[in-house]
């Protein structure tokens, strides 16, 4: 996931079918500090996400970041 301004994309390398939930949120943390966000930032987005997480695993939803 990268951040572009206020928005949030998902870059799912070429050549690439799927990239799961938790290597997205994984990668977007890693772009986060990269691009220095203060650390309750990611700290929140990541809580945020995790909350997210939890709620498609109860919906049932699949994992694969293309299948949401």
């Amino acid at each position: 996931m990268n951040v572009h301004g206020s928005r949030a994309y998902i870059a799912i390398p070429h050549g690439e079918n799927e990239m799961k939930l938790d290597q997205a949120i994984q990668e977007f943390e890693t772009q986060l500090r990269a691009n220095q966000r203060s650390p309750k930032t990611i700290s929140s987005y990541l809580r945020d996400l995790g909350e997210f997480r939890s709620w498609l695993a109860a919906q049932r939803a699949p994992s694969d970041v293309r299948g949401l």
